[in-house]
């Protein structure tokens, strides 16, 4: 599968062997989202679905969805978390999410 860990693994691998000069990061996006899901299945999680964090097939919403993936980029480019701008969350839902990624 194309999103799995394995092959954006190799990926990163690949290029990094073709552009040894240059820096390449990953976010893991996925590990992130595959987490939720087994929190959510075993009731750890502040959602009944993974689907409550999408606006459609493969968009983020605007506010929990789009407040991970934000973070998580953050993350990966080595900069600090960053709560501004995503509308109105519940504040369980933040402290989960910024566990998730921050810990």
């Amino acid at each position: 599968p194309m999103h799995s860990s394995a092959y954006i693994d190799a990926l990163m691998h690949r290029l990094r062997e073709k552009y040894p000069h240059r820096s390449f990061q990953s976010t893991k996006a996925m590990n992130y989202l595959i987490q939720i899901q087994r929190d959510i299945e075993a009731g750890k999680a502040p959602f009944r679905r993974i689907e409550d964090l999408y606006r459609d097939v493969i968009h983020m919403n605007y506010k929990e969805g789009q407040y991970l993936m934000h973070n998580v980029m953050r993350k990966a480019l080595g900069q600090p978390p960053r709560t501004e701008g995503f509308g109105k969350i519940d504040p369980k839902v933040r402290n989960y999410l910024d566990r998730l990624v921050w810990q």
